[in-house]
This record gives C-alpha cells, sequence and structure tokens, in this order.
C-alpha cells in the first residue's frame, strides 16, 4: 500500500488533489490522509504515523510549506516530498526543502501521469511496490519492473517475467491501466511491452532484449515510436 498525504488548506484544492492524484495512481493499493493545515500535518507525524508520499501546498496561511517542511524533515523518515504550488516562480525557493518533484497546480493534469510514474519506480527501488493481481483463487505479488511483455490470449492475459510464465484472468485493457504509469507501451492489441526491454524499433516489429520479436501494427507505429523516445529522454 502506497500511503500518502495531502496538505493543502483550501478545501477544494484538497479535494482536487486527491482525486487527481487517486486518479494518476489508479490501480494502486492507497490510503490518503488530507490536512488542511501545516499544524494538523505536524501533530500526525509527532502522533507516528507516517507517509510514503507527502504532497505539501507552498502557500498556507499558518505556515510556509517550504519552512514546514525544513523542520518536519526529521519526522519525513524517506518520504518523497512533493511541492504543490499556483505559482511557478516558488519552485527555486523550494530546494532547500530537497523535494522529490515540484508539482503546478494549473498543470496537475499534465504533469501527474509522469510524476506518478517517477514515484511508483522510485518506490519499486526501494523494494516497496508490487502489483497484486488476482491468480487462480488467490493473489500473487508481481514486480512491474520485471515483467517483458503482455500478451493477450482472448479471456487470458499471459505476463511474460525474466523467470516465469503467468497466465492471469484479466481483460487487457485493466492490465493496461494497471500498468500504465511504469512504462509499458501498446504497440499492439494483443501486447503491453515494457520500453526498457526494447532494443529496436523496426517497422513491422519489436526487437527485445534476448531476441524476442514482436508484432508492431502499422497505425500504432509512430504513436510507439514518439512515445518510447518521450520515455528513454527522461531517464
Amino acid at each position: 500500500m502506497i500511503r500518502i498525504a495531502i496538505c493543502d488548506d483550501e478545501p477544494i484544492a484538497l479535494q482536487m488533489l486527491s482525486e487527481h492524484i487517486t486518479r494518476a495512481l489508479a490501480g494502486q493499493e492507497l490510503s490518503v490522509s488530507c490536512f488542511s493545515s501545516g499544524s494538523a500535518l505536524r501533530e500526525s507525524l509527532l502522533s507516528n504515523h507516517s507517509f510514503d508520499v507527502l504532497f505539501l501546498d507552498i502557500n498556507m496561511p499558518d505556515v510556509n510549506g517550504i519552512y514546514l517542511a525544513r523542520h518536519i524533515r526529521p519526522l519525513l523518515g524517506d518520504a518523497l516530498l512533493i511541492f504543490v504550488s499556483s505559482q511557478d516562480d516558488a519552485v527555486f525557493d523550494s530546494f532547500a526543502a530537497e523535494p522529490f518533484r515540484f508539482l503546478r497546480k494549473s498543470r496537475l493534469d499534465a504533469e501527474l501521469p509522469q510524476l506518478s510514474r517517477d514515484l511508483l519506480v522510485k518506490l519499486q527501488e526501494r523494494g516497496e511496490q508490487h502489483l497484486s493481481l488476482r491468480y487462480r483463487k488467490s493473489f500473487i505479488r508481481v514486480d512491474p519492473l520485471r515483467i517483458l511483455y503482455l500478451e493477450s490470449k482472448g479471456k487470458v492475459q499471459e505476463i511474460h517475467l525474466f523467470e516465469q510464465l503467468i497466465e492471469v484472468n484479466y481483460r487487457m485493457k485493466e492490465l493496461e491501466t494497471l500498468l500504465e504509469p511504469y512504462g509499458f507501451l501498446k504497440p499492439h492489441n494483443s501486447f503491453l511491452v515494457n520500453y526498457r526491454f526494447i532494443s529496436s524499433i523496426r517497422p513491422t516489429e519489436l526487437v527485445l532484449d534476448g531476441g524476442i520479436r514482436l508484432p508492431v501494427s502499422k497505425h500504432r507505429l509512430k504513436e510507439t515510436k514518439e512515445q518510447y523516445l518521450n520515455l528513454i529522454s527522461e531517464l
């Protein structure tokens, strides 16, 4: 579970942030706590509540978000701090608190998808984040960064990992939503591919590490190339 705290003094902004973040991280198991003041957040931390990710508004009447972050940093542990502001130039002042990212309120829809991918990858690097998928009559935890690709076989979806093949009863669209934050491309209606293992993109196929070849639909070729270039440019 990803434990998220959001702190913003404006009720409308707090609700909007919560909805946007929940949507951007669709498919993840989340616990979202909302705080309308810096003092309420600080009291929660002092009561030994911990979070994996903190979205903190910079401009609050009771205390400046940057000032607050610098003073509660010892209470945050290794939580990822994201400053949120309606003032774009506030990003320069935020560096002193060593945030993970800076998020502009005016650009939530544009910036949250990439931010969510970065968050999940960072949490994954810490060994904290896996997908929990229904598997037969129970659940199985899958490391999304170890998935090479997925292939749709009707009602059954094959998940090809480094060391094994897993068959799950999901719709391809469901898995596409779950894996979107991790950088999976859809070069063909029947395939989702982890961009990290693509070695080349050819007119009719993708070549993955190890020589695996997967088809690329003609009408998806341009989009697949653009998405791949965007993802590798962010490394």
